[in-house]
C-alpha cells in the first residue's frame, strides 16, 4: 500500500512542476527572478578599458530587472553588486560621472566596464567606441547623493 502511494505522489508533484508552475510563474504571478548574488569579492578601484552599448539592447531587461535605458548613466560589470554606484573617469580628457551598476558584462575580453550611450558620450567616447577609464566604487553616503543626483 504504502509504495503505490509514494509513486502516485511523485508522478503527481512531477506533472504539477513540469505543467503547472511554469504557467503560474509566468502569467499569473508576474514576478520577476532576478539573480543576485550572495557574496561578490570587490575591488574598490578599477582602471582599465571601457566600452559602451546602446540600441540593440534599449528597452531591454537588465539583470537587476530594469529595462535599460540607453540615455540613462548605467554600467554593466561582471561582479560589482548590482545597485552599486561607480565614479567614472575618462582618462584621457578627465571628464567624470556618476553611473549606477545594473546589469552584467562586458563580454569582450579586456574590457572592465560597459556603459550606456548617455555616459560614453558624457565622458566624450562614443565616435571612439573605447576609452581608458577609472571607476571607483562609491560608499554608501556616496551612494545615497548619487541616486539623489540620478533621478
Amino acid at each position: 500500500m504504502k509504495p503505490r502511494f509514494f509513486i502516485v505522489a511523485a508522478a503527481l508533484a512531477t506533472v504539477l512542476t513540469l505543467h503547472l508552475l511554469p504557467d503560474l510563474a509566468a502569467s499569473r504571478l508576474k514576478t520577476k527572478i532576478v539573480f543576485f548574488p550572495s557574496y561578490v569579492k570587490t575591488a574598490n578601484h578599477l582602471v582599465g578599458t571601457a566600452s559602451w552599448y546602446g540600441r540593440p539592447f534599449h528597452g531591454r531587461l537588465t539583470a537587476n530587472g530594469e529595462r535599460y535605458n540607453m540615455f540613462r548613466l548605467s554600467a554593466a560589470h561582471k561582479s560589482l553588486p548590482l545597485g552599486s554606484y561607480l565614479e567614472v573617469r575618462n582618462l584621457e580628457n578627465g571628464k567624470s560621472i556618476i553611473v549606477k551598476v545594473n546589469d552584467r558584462g562586458p563580454y569582450i575580453g579586456g574590457r572592465i566596464l560597459d556603459l550606456s550611450y548617455a555616459a560614453a558620450k558624457k565622458l566624450g567616447f562614443v565616435h571612439r567606441g573605447l576609452a581608458r577609464i577609472e571607476a571607483r566604487v562609491l560608499k554608501k553616503a556616496e551612494t545615497r547623493l548619487a541616486q539623489i543626483v540620478n533621478k
